[in-house]
């Protein structure tokens, strides 16, 4: 899912069946692909991505073998 910030009016299916109407100057979690289709057509901006994207934490150094 991505969060997107509309800079226009327009309506989009999230679902391939329901149309919903998604207002200028309002921020809307969006399947990717509508996301996609919104900011490619410059009808809005990615405001921040959520769920598949996870951060990497540095786990440090791996330890030493002391088993010999």
């Amino acid at each position: 899912m991505v969060i997107i910030k509309m800079l226009e009016t327009r309506t989009g299916s999230p679902d391939g069946v329901t149309v919903c109407s998604y207002a200028r100057g309002e921020q809307y979690e969006l399947p990717d692909g509508l996301a996609q289709v919104f900011v490619h057509e410059g009808w809005g901006k990615q405001v921040q991505t959520r769920g598949r994207k996870q951060r990497k934490k540095d786990a440090g150094a791996a330890p030493e073998n002391k088993k010999q």
